[in-house]
């Protein structure tokens, strides 16, 4: 398989309802010999946000009129979407002009924690070995199974290694979670084939 065909899409990982989704992580970006990048989650944390206005733009424009149209158009999509930087050097996104660039990273500077917000928009996260490994729900992770096979743990095929949610409540909040994830993701498998790291060992015919 290709890299360019182990690459995460949105249209594969939907957001069912308002906040049910799952992030799959290719196993070897956990191997804790890799070393990655520390600003790489800020630096598509823009692209990330344009991403995720057009996104919520749509599906709101898909809405039938009622409250949640509206509360959504007037919230969230009343003005164009910016994003600047705050007294403490973060990214701050506007609207809601409040959620921000907080990253986790391991030793290795692998992102282990995604946070928009706390109290209002949630956070992804890595448990331990145990809690990483999640069974993939087929109405959440659309991959074919060539692909599937390819992200399963080894141990247990009919499962994935996935970032966990926190406070993820609703749609805008895991909307902008599961874009940035994916961004993210795919920079970092891109990185690692660059140097090498992702090869014929595992799986690839690059």
């Amino acid at each position: 398989m290709r890299l360019e065909e182990l690459l995460l899409r949105k249209e594969e990982l939907p957001i069912v309802g308002e906040n049910r989704f799952q992030i799959p992580i290719f196993p070897t970006l956990l191997s804790t010999d890799m070393l990655f990048d520390r600003r790489l989650a800020q630096r598509v944390f823009p692209k990330a946000a344009q991403e995720w206005f057009d996104d919520l733009s749509e599906y709101a424009r898909c809405l039938e009129e009622g409250e949640k149209k509206q509360w959504l158009e007037e919230t969230y999509l009343d003005k164009p979407m910016s994003v600047h930087i705050n007294e403490l050097g973060r990214q701050i996104v506007d609207p809601p002009g409040f959620w921000e660039d907080l990253v986790i990273t391991h030793d290795n500077d692998f992102v282990s924690g995604f946070s928009i917000s706390r109290n209002a928009g949630g956070s992804l996260y890595l448990g331990n070995e145990i809690d990483m490994q999640q069974f993939a729900s087929p109405k959440l992770v659309r991959f074919n199974p060539e692909k599937l096979s390819m992200f399963a743990v080894a141990a247990e095929p009919s499962k994935i290694y996935g970032y966990s949610k926190h406070n993820v409540d609703y749609y805008q909040g895991a909307l902008f979670l599961r874009n940035w994830a994916i961004l993210y993701l795919n920079e970092a498998m891109r990185e690692l084939e660059k140097k090498g790291n992702l090869n014929e060992k595992n799986g690839l015919s690059l």
